[in-house]
């Protein structure tokens, strides 16, 4: 019955054609003809098919008579709609004129489009950085709900702490405010290839962490919970990089086996894209935390969904309140305070005020390129006085002046716009592949709605800002007395005068204004860069390795593995000297806590710094350019005995403990319950965390007293010590060939790379401020040379009476 109804029924489509092409006087009476024939023809046995090819032909065919009475209909229109048609017709004359007039005058015209070029590209370039970093949002389900979750220990000397284990399992279990949250944490692992071992990145995750962020696997299926406990099994998801990378993007890779460490792992799942966006890997494994281990132990990164509706501080006060009431379980709670902040925030809130602050200083440039055009058109003006003074006199309104004006400001804005767009996102994209090694893979300084809003917000603004003043200031002109004057060139005003020279002194001033802060940048970054970092960068290359604990089980091995590469490192021709530390300047943090023997004492609200510990080997401290500034180095017996247990300090350590006396010889451990270790060397303090960060205490321990699997090697050399990398690499092959040489670099390299985000932001704001006083001397230029052009009688008379070039051009100058 609906198919028999719907048949009898014109096209809706065309209908709706004729409702909008047909004046409303005349609608009703077409369409109610239309119907009538429509229905006329079905019931003499038309088919509906036909008939309704029938009435789309009539709904096509009305337009053309439809439009002819529109026209004829337009003398009587309403004053509003006629008004509206002519304020359009108006607009499109205008900017006709417009173009006209600024093609007329292309060296004018050129000038003001490449100031406002290089204003916008700016600009455009710095917001899509600043846009790429801070508001792009996450591409996951309600990015705004996920919050990154850390802890912090002000008593310790620690912003961020990291997440124990223990109190996320209380967190999870207890809170009221989180649809889910899980922890995860970084790794590596030596993966076995046909060809040659590799180093990979992974993360270990617990089971919900898919599920707190809202993806699903490409390929196979997520964690399961069985498999996220101490003993589960060795299962593996693959990054999609990975998986079409490594393994050419096989659907059969679900099911195969590959080896880390030396141990079988079965693939299970390949992630989404979108996983790198929390931690660039190349694998995802398990967790399997025990809640009994490690429980004074902060190595988590935390991240939570919070429920519909809960705000970052409720979600901090709920954790809060499970944290506090574990203290009588876990007194360390009393030190330790949840922390919980944007995911965007925590990973990237320290490029923040760089961002903001060099966004400003181009936003300055853009202000200096306005005033400059401001200037020009206000100079420019002063020829085209006449020309105003006569469309006055004619009977064009004050604003139809002001609207031409502002039309020509547009016309210049919009060209501006374009090319300055373009080189802006030509720009961020070459920043961006300059920042690849240091910035994570998912930032994108792509063009999006954003940087398009911006751009098209920057050009009405630049329309408005330089195009406002010059344009009243001529509709207010006096047309009478311009029109009486005997030359084309009308008399300069004293306002329009002091309007030039303001806008003069503004663009100064600000560009004066970024050049000292741009100084002031510059000589920061310099004195940072001739900070003295500890140790001697200069012919030392770094590379890690890390033995697997299925090859080589207990410390004995180890020991013996790391003596024997660096013996054979040492032969090496170019060599000078070789060590290896757990963590070098410029890497990851070890903190520990120490007691100090016969110290009063601790206040229990007092501080309680965390004391940053590396384990090193006997030649480390030589081969990095340690200085020892008293007592001396480790032996090569130190720590592999019972009665070698020593230590080597640092200056900040030596005088928070003995400022008034020898370090040498006193001891210190790190609890009740372990060993003591005897003092027996101090060293300058190095610039562990970075040349602009705060020194902190340290401690040096001998390696073969705990024999770690990982390693950084360390060697000084003669030669350009990339060129060591290759012997190095056949060393390492030599004498086991499933290890892999992984994160190769020179301390030099390590260090420019720590420093690259200050150099950065110096360099980018000393090449602006460089722009601006540019544009502030083509600015001032040109509005001189307009003045000038407008004072040529008065040069004339003045030369006439006596009056030399030097006197002429000193007025000019001052």
């Amino acid at each position: 019955m609906k198919a028999a109804d719907s048949s009898n029924r014109p096209p809706r489509a065309a209908e709706w054609l004729v409702r909008l092409i047909t004046p409303g006087h005349d609608r009703e009476v077409v369409l109610g003809d239309l119907h009538e024939e429509f229905q006329r023809q079905l019931l003499a046995g038309t088919p509906p098919a036909n008939a309704k090819r029938w009435y789309w032909l009539q709904a096509i065919g009305s337009i053309g008579p439809s439009i002819r009475r529109r026209l004829r209909a337009r003398a009587t229109l309403s004053p509003l709609t006629l008004g509206g048609i002519q304020m359009f017709g108006t607009i499109f004359h205008d900017v006709r004129y417009a173009v006209r007039t600024l093609v007329k005058q292309p060296a004018y015209s050129f000038t003001a489009i490449a100031m406002l070029t290089l204003g916008i590209a700016g600009n455009t370039a710095i917001f899509s950085v600043f846009n790429g970093l801070f508001l792009r949002p996450l591409p996951f389900e309600s990015p705004e709900r996920l919050v990154n979750l850390d802890e912090t220990a002000p008593r310790w000397n620690l912003e961020f702490v990291a997440v124990n284990y223990q109190d996320f399992a209380n967190w999870r279990e207890n809170n009221t405010t989180f649809d889910a949250m899980a922890v995860f944490d970084e790794e590596s692992f030596n993966l076995a290839t046909d060809d040659e071992p590799a180093r990979v990145s992974a993360v270990l995750v617990t089971h919900d962490l898919a599920n707190v962020l809202g993806i699903d696997p490409v390929l196979g299926r997520h964690f399961t919970a069985a498999e996220d406990t101490p003993g589960g099994e060795h299962v593996v998801q693959l990054a999609y990089a990975t998986w079409r990378g490594r393994f050419a993007a096989d659907p059969a890779v679900i099911g195969r086996s590959v080896t880390l460490d030396g141990e079988p792992y079965t693939v299970v799942g390949v992630l989404p894209p979108e996983a790198e966006f929390i931690q660039e890997a190349d694998l995802w494994l398990p967790l399997s935390a025990d809640i009994s281990e490690n429980t004074g132990s902060w190595w988590l990164t935390g991240i939570g969904r919070m429920k519909p509706g809960v705000t970052i501080e409720q979600a901090l006060a709920d954790l809060t309140r499970i944290h506090k009431n574990a203290i009588e379980e876990r007194p360390v709670n009393e030190t330790t305070t949840p922390v919980v902040l944007p995911v965007l925030e925590r990973v990237l809130g320290e490029y923040r005020l760089g961002a903001s602050v060099i966004l400003g200083a181009v936003g300055l440039v853009l202000v200096i390129a306005c005033a400059n055009i401001a200037g020009l058109m206000l100079a420019r003006s002063l020829t085209r006085g006449r020309e105003i003074a006569i469309r006055v006199a004619l009977g064009a309104a004050r604003r139809r002046v002001v609207q031409q004006l502002l039309t020509e400001s547009m016309v210049l804005s919009v060209v501006g716009a374009a090319v300055g767009t373009a080189l802006g996102v030509a720009g961020a994209s070459a920043l961006r592949a300059i920042t690849a090694e240091v910035l994570p893979g998912w930032v994108s300084f792509a063009l999006d709605l954003r940087v398009l809003g911006f751009a098209v917000a920057m050009t009405v603004g630049a329309a408005m800002a330089f195009g406002l003043l010059p344009a009243l200031s001529a509709a207010r002109s006096d047309a009478a007395g311009t029109l009486h004057t005997t030359t084309t060139r009308a008399s300069v005003s004293r306002a329009r005068r002091r309007a030039l020279d303001v806008l003069v002194v503004a663009e100064v001033a600000l560009s004066l204004v970024l050049l000292v802060a741009a100084g002031l940048s510059v000589r920061d970054f310099l004195e940072l860069r001739n900070t003295d970092p500890g140790f001697r960068p200069e012919n030392v290359l770094m590379y890690r390795i890390s033995l697997p604990s299925a090859t080589y089980e207990d410390a004995e091995q180890r020991i013996a593995f790391f003596d024997e590469h660096l013996s054979r490192i040492r032969a090496l021709p170019g060599v000078e000297i070789a060590g290896a530390a757990t963590n070098p300047p410029l890497s990851y943090h070890s903190g520990w806590f120490f007691e100090i023997e016969d110290a009063p004492p601790e206040d229990p609200d007092a501080p309680r710094p965390v004391t940053l510990v590396r384990m090193v080997t006997d030649d480390y401290l030589e081969a990095m350019g340690v200085t020892l500034l008293s007592g001396r180095t480790f032996a090569p017996e130190d720590g592999r005995d019972e009665g070698s247990r020593v230590v080597i300090v640092n200056e900040t350590f030596a005088k928070r403990y003995w400022p008034d006396s020898d370090p040498i010889g006193h001891r210190i451990r790190t609890g009740s319950e372990s060993e003591w270790l005897t003092v027996i060397g101090v060293t300058r303090d190095v610039k562990h965390y970075g040349l602009d960060t705060e020194m902190r205490q340290g401690v040096y321990w001998p390696y073969p007293s705990l024999g770690r699997a990982g390693m950084a090697i360390v060697i000084r050399a003669a030669v350009d010590p990339l060129t060591l990398v290759a012997p190095a690499r056949q060393v390492l092959r030599d004498m086991d060939p499933t290890l892999p040489m992984a994160n190769i670099t020179t301390m030099s390299q390590e260090l420019e790379e720590s420093l690259w985000a200050r150099r950065a932001a110096s360099w980018l704001s000393a090449i602006f401020s460089l722009v601006a006083l540019a544009l502030a001397v083509g600015g001032i230029y040109g509005v001189v040379s307009y003045t000038v052009n407008q004072r040529t009688k008065e040069i004339g008379i003045r030369m006439a009476l006596g009056a030399r070039p030097g006197q002429v051009v000193g007025a000019v100058l001052r």
